[in-house]
């Protein structure tokens, strides 16, 4: 049996449903460093990356692109971070 952990805080995308942050490693997944709009601004550039054409999401294509996302206190509700994607970038 494996050992369930409360979420503190979760994505919320434009695009996508909530996914957990994680802070730290938890086992083989690797942690997004403290929730800050810097650290969600690296989050969401990997992500759209892994879209493009040999990433590992590429079957979803573009549909998926994030362009807005934010991190949510799931014990408070408080949104901790925002990161909007320029409104002009170069795909």
């Amino acid at each position: 049996m494996g050992r369930s952990y409360p979420v503190k805080y979760t994505i919320e995308t434009n695009t996508v449903g909530g996914m957990e942050w994680r802070c730290r490693r938890r086992g083989p997944y690797s942690g997004y460093g403290n929730p800050t709009e810097a650290n969600l601004a690296k989050w969401v550039e990997r992500f759209n990356e892994a879209l493009k054409p040999g990433g590992c999401n590429e079957h979803l294509g573009d549909r998926c692109r994030v362009s807005s996302a934010r991190i949510v206190d799931q014990f408070s509700g408080t949104v901790v971070a925002t990161y909007t994607v320029p409104m002009f970038q170069v795909v």
